[in-house]
């Protein structure tokens, strides 16, 4: 995300508020007579006219006048070069500015008298390195710079604070976030001072707009909740300036549809939707966002938001501010505009309006090509005319300007094709998508049958017998899944099973019912469970079971006259059993294969006393193994020990208790298993 639109919002910043970072400083309370070299008020009279060009951004005139002045030799060549390189900055000239400003620094002990703008320019050195991305190169400026300021007692809080934001920006980017941290944080202590010491608020624009340098840095290293952290700071902040007796009503105005419009942004990059949503109806309250600059920059925040009939309405305005800044249709215009404005028409269903934006975007690009390279040459130009040094420049510039431009011709052509592609894909597309939608509402309906089908096997009634309490449930992961429960009542003797089949979804409920159908019919006939594995496992491991599917079953009878269970395990989970201290622990048993993966097995029955009081719990993996937003699993520590609090209660109780826990710890994670559950207790 960009968080503002870069061209227009450079030159609304410089006049709004860059002419106050010059006109209006803070006052100073120098240490000594080194401290003295940083007050404006002592500067020589032939450079003050030079600052008083600066305060009015007149980079003519400042040329004009350092030249001059240079020539008359009322300043040094180092000052000379530190306001020319000022003056190509302003111009966005980086290139011409870095020379600039590399030979105002060259001398590493500089004369007294040169000392400050020595210190000046290497601080603003460091700032356009940053702005070129050469972040070791900024930092090694910036640091040894902020030192020596400090030594020198520099009470300057723009130099201070600017200084030890370029370092956090760049620590930020070399992938030093505690370091940056660090040096934000000095930043902060540092406008705090300056913002309680500016008790009539001229200094507060300059405040504000340090720490939109910190959010911005933020942003741009995709770190929305810390930038949204210093965006609220600055909401602060211009909360403090409008009480303030200095307060220009204009600048508070676009200051706070500005910062408004930011939380919007960040707040929808985050997925905080109706707070996003807040911020943009407090920057509409803004004169300020009925600009035309305003509802241009407001497009970031629109698409992120999917309101893109808003956002390519809000595009129809930008021949009027191209018209208004005197912007040309460059190769970064069409890329940072043009494109954007395409894709909120196509997205917003206006294919008329995109096709005209295309349109205009074919006819451009070769003149926004040759200006590219024309612009570029002259800026080389320059820098050769001032150091004679053109060639190895020139040749690695253009080489870096080609890769540039090969990117924006691959960015452009596959944009257009895509746009040729959705016109003519756009009218099959809906054919289909009404034919997909019948066809995924029928089997929505089948599957719903299914599920229904299903749930319908299970039982949700239990024995009503005397000293018997039984309770199960079971939650497919899907409208159908594969786990089962059921019992069968014959006489004293209470069958009953829980089982697991291998896969999900349609094929895994029809093998459930084919498995419960068996269990029922070998049940009827009174075998013990060891039996009734063998037979189940031959029946399903033969050749219809062509999927080799397979089922994790625990096969139990009870014997509610002598209190006998007896039961076979085929690959299940263990089941938890109250011992008889009332202990809860895992039942150790005999391990035997699920069934269905080989024919002719025996399988080994076991058997214990199951007295009064005594507590049985089956349950299937998708308990044990179900998993929150961050995969962590449930855990049998966890199962044990809701068991051991809720021992005492009703088996129904038990169950209930354990969905419970079970959906509190998913957090809202859909869950990845089936779940099924059975409590028995005499």
């Amino acid at each position: 995300m960009t968080k503002r639109k870069a061209t227009i919002t450079f030159l609304m910043v410089v006049s709004t508020i860059l002419f106050l970072s010059c006109t209006s400083r803070q006052s100073k309370a120098p240490v000594g007579e080194a401290g003295d070299i940083f007050d404006e008020a002592n500067l020589p009279a032939a450079e003050k006219l030079i600052w008083e060009a600066m305060g009015l951004y007149d980079s003519n005139r400042i040329l004009a006048l350092t030249d001059s002045l240079e020539n008359t030799g009322d300043i040094s060549a180092t000052t000379a070069s530190y306001y020319r390189g000022a003056a190509a900055s302003n111009r966005g000239m980086l290139t011409v500015a870095e020379q600039h400003l590399k030979e105002a620094t060259a001398n590493p002990d500089p004369d007294a008298a040169d000392l400050r703008v020595y210190l000046k320019a290497r601080a603003l050195l460091s700032r356009i390195l940053a702005a070129e991305s050469d972040y070791e190169g900024a930092l090694n400026e910036a640091l040894p710079t902020q030192a020596m300021m400090d030594s020198l007692g520099n009470k300057d809080f723009g130099d201070l604070t600017q200084l030890h934001i370029v370092i956090g920006e760049c620590q930020q980017h070399l992938h030093m976030p505690t370091e940056a941290a660090a040096s934000f944080a000095k930043a902060y202590t540092l406008l705090k001072t300056w913002m309680a010491a500016d008790t009539t608020g001229k200094d507060m624009p300059r405040i504000i707009l340090r720490l939109d340098n910190i959010s911005t840095s933020y942003i741009h290293t995709s770190q929305y909740a810390k930038a949204k952290m210093w965006l609220d700071r600055e909401d602060s902040a211009l909360a403090i300036y409008v009480t303030r007796p200095s307060v220009i009503a204009k600048q508070s105005d676009f200051l706070r549809g500005t910062v408004q419009l930011d939380l919007a942004t960040i707040c929808q990059q985050l997925g905080q939707s109706e707070e996003a949503a807040r911020h943009y109806d407090e920057h509409r309250k803004t004169v300020f966002s009925q600009r035309n600059v305003a509802l241009i920059n407001a497009t970031d925040y629109l698409m992120l938001a999917g309101r893109y009939a808003e956002a390519a309405d809000n595009y129809t305005h930008l021949d009027q501010v191209f018209l208004k800044r005197h912007l040309d249709l460059s190769l970064d215009n069409i890329g940072t505009y043009l494109i954007p404005k395409m894709r909120a028409n196509i997205l917003a269903g206006r294919k008329d309006s995109a096709l005209a934006v295309s349109m205009k975007i074919a006819e451009r690009y070769d003149s926004a090509l040759t200006s590219q390279k024309q612009d570029v040459a002259a800026e080389l130009a320059t820098v050769y005319d001032t150091h004679g040094k053109e060639q190895q420049i020139a040749e690695q510039r253009m080489r870096l300007s080609r890769v540039h431009m090969l990117a924006l011709v691959v960015t452009l052509i596959a944009l257009t094709v895509f746009f040729i592609i959705f016109t003519i894909v756009r009218q099959k597309a809906a054919k289909r998508l009404a034919k997909v939608n019948a066809a995924k509402e029928r089997l929505e309906g089948e599957l719903s049958i299914a599920h229904d089908i299903q749930m319908s096997m299970v039982p949700s009634t239990f024995p009503q017998v005397e000293g018997l309490d039984m309770y199960a449930s079971m939650t497919p992961a899907k409208e159908v899944g594969g786990d089962l429960y059921t019992y069968l009542l014959k006489g004293d003797l209470l069958y009953f099973c829980v089982g697991d089949v291998s896969g999900k979804g349609v094929p895994a409920s029809l093998f459930m019912a084919q498995t419960t159908r068996l269990f029922h019919t070998l049940a009827s006939q009174g075998m013990n469970p060891a039996e009734i594995c063998n037979i189940m496992n031959n029946e399903l491991s033969g050749e219809d079971n062509e999927q080799g599917m397979f089922v994790t079953l625990f096969i139990c009878r009870l014997n509610l006259k002598i209190k006998l269970l007896e039961y076979c395990n085929a690959g299940h989970n263990p089941p938890v059993l109250g011992n008889d201290d009332g202990q809860l622990s895992f039942l150790d048993m005999e391990a035997n294969a699920p069934i269905g993966l080989w024919a002719g097995l025996e399988y080994v029955g076991e058997s214990i006393d199951f007295f009064k009081d005594r507590l049985l719990f089956l349950y299937t993996d998708g308990l044990n193994e179900a998993e929150d937003t961050e995969q962590s699993q449930f855990g049998d520590d966890r199962l044990l020990d809701i068991l051991r609090q809720t021992q005492n209660e009703s088996a129904r109780q038990i169950i209930e208790t354990m969905t419970q826990e079970i959906t509190r710890h998913r957090n809202g994670a859909e869950p990845n298993d089936d779940l099924t559950m059975m409590c028995i207790k005499l």
